[in-house]
């Protein structure tokens, strides 16, 4: 509960940020002749409002879970499964693939076509390794008697990673998409926000794996004794 309402939070901040950036407060159409500062071209594009939107409802999504799963753990029918060492090597691959897609962007606001495409591919390549290390680490689980209907804790690590994974290849999606349209076009604003916003989803997965990443560790013990203290209350 307490990571939902942090969350919740976070995300009216952030919009709130977002509608300043608007000018929500203007009145041009009282205004004569030039309007001061006021320009379309700095409205926010439609993709990236519907990206925005896309990863508040995701995230909200993944607080929810987070809180679901810091209140049942420690319950009498909790049997913590092990966090494969697996989950080690695919978070360094999911960081070298939100670098590489960062890149990518920056390539591309750079106008350099070949070096953007070639770390999108990259960035890409390492999404897609990320998530077979993902099944084989569920199958490195499966064997150590840990299955999807062994208990609670490991069906709460087969829905995180799952969901998790199953968004990230809708993202590997969307750079196939991104790569087919715009190779070797970086020089158009839209093939620059294309790969900008690739990285922003990139970006926004990777902070969400972090999250389930140390729950998955066993890090949240203090978090779950506070949320425990506060409901008794």
């Amino acid at each position: 509960m307490i990571l939902a309402v942090a969350f919740v939070w976070l995300l009216a901040l952030g919009a709130a940020i977002f509608l300043a950036r608007q000018d929500i407060a203007a009145k041009p159409w009282l205004e004569r002749g030039e309007i001061g500062g006021y320009s379309p071209d700095r409205r926010e594009p439609a993709a990236r409002t519907g990206l925005i939107f896309v990863l508040a409802i995701v995230g909200v999504l993944f607080a929810l879970i987070a809180s679901a799963f810091v209140m049942r753990a420690g319950d009498a029918d909790w049997v913590a499964a092990p966090a494969p060492r697996l989950l080690w090597f695919n978070t360094g691959l999911l960081f070298a693939a939100s670098f590489l897609l960062e890149g990518a962007a920056r390539a591309s606001a750079g106008v350099d076509a070949r070096r953007a495409d070639a770390l999108l591919l990259a960035g890409a390549l390492a999404s897609g390794a990320f998530l077979i290390g993902q099944i084989v680490a569920w199958r490195e689980l499966a064997g150590e008697g840990f299955g999807l209907g062994s208990g609670v804790a490991a069906a709460f690590f087969y829905l995180m990673t799952g969901l998790h994974g199953a968004h990230l290849l809708g993202g590997l999606v969307a750079l196939a998409i991104t790569f087919a349209r715009t190779r070797g076009d970086v020089v158009s604003r839209s093939a620059a926000l294309r790969f900008k916003l690739c990285a922003a989803y990139w970006h926004f997965l990777l902070l969400v794996w972090l999250l389930l990443f140390a729950l998955l560790q066993g890090w949240g013990g203090g978090l779950v004794a506070l949320c425990r203290t506060l409901i008794r209350a």
